[in-house]
């Protein structure tokens, strides 16, 4: 059976802004926090695939990490696949993403990752 319209999330997103006066959507990408030092999350998935890879002893000097996983795993590597294949729980996929995200003691000195 073929997917509806009512199952696309853009449109249920529009319905509602639409029905709803005064709401308002900002939709931006994982780039808008790179300014504060935070990566995207294509530099997050390349990165977790270059410690995946380390781990398997994969020599990582000098790879194509998005190839690698390519021809590894047989697909191309996303932010959500690669981190549902690392981290299988909520807890799990927190604490992997954390060091990305949050600041360090010493990040937060030099003013990194906080809100610009």
């Amino acid at each position: 059976m073929g997917s509806s319209a009512f199952d696309d999330q853009l449109v249920q997103l529009a319905f509602a802004l639409a029905r709803g006066k005064g709401t308002f959507a900002l939709l931006v990408g994982s780039g808008l926090s790179r300014a504060s030092g935070i990566p995207t999350g294509w530099e997050i998935t390349l990165d977790l695939v270059r410690r995946y890879a380390k781990i398997a002893g994969e020599d990582a000097e000098g790879k194509d990490w998005a190839q690698w996983f390519s021809e590894k795993e047989g697909t191309a590597p996303t932010y959500s696949g690669v981190v549902e294949k690392l981290a299988t729980t909520t807890g799990e996929r927190r604490a992997l993403l954390e060091s990305y995200l949050e600041p360090s003691p010493e990040e937060r000195e030099e003013g990194k990752k906080l809100p610009t």
